[in-house]
C-alpha cells in the first residue's frame, strides 16, 4: 500500500478511549484572545490537552487529530509558526 500522506490509511488503538471535538481557539470564557491565526492555534491545542487531561490521558495518548482552517493561504503562510520544534509552543508537546 502506498504511504498515506496528509492523513493516515487507519489507526489501531486499545484500552480506554476518549473522544475529544469541537476545540476552536477561544478561552475558558468562551472569548477569542486574538484574532491571530497561530495565537488560536495553540488555545485549541491547549483547550485539546485540558481535556485529556480531564480523563487522565496527556498528548502521548493521542491517536489521530483531525483540524479544519478557514483560511489555507494563512495556514500555509504561517506553517512554520505552527510547527515549530515540540516544547517551543504553550501547547505542549503537540506537533501538526
Amino acid at each position: 500500500m502506498a504511504r498515506a500522506k496528509g492523513f493516515s490509511n487507519g489507526v489501531a488503538a486499545e484500552g480506554r478511549q476518549v473522544f475529544v471535538a469541537g476545540q476552536v481557539g477561544w478561552n475558558a470564557e468562551q472569548q477569542f484572545a486574538s484574532d491571530d491565526f497561530v495565537v488560536q492555534i495553540e488555545q485549541a491545542l491547549r483547550n485539546v490537552v485540558e481535556v485529556l487531561a480531564e480523563a487522565g490521558a496527556t498528548p502521548e495518548h493521542l491517536v489521530r487529530l483531525t483540524w479544519y482552517v478557514t483560511d489555507k493561504r494563512e495556514y500555509v503562510s504561517r506553517l512554520r509558526e505552527v510547527a515549530r520544534p515540540t516544547g517551543a509552543s504553550s501547547a505542549g508537546t503537540f506537533r501538526p
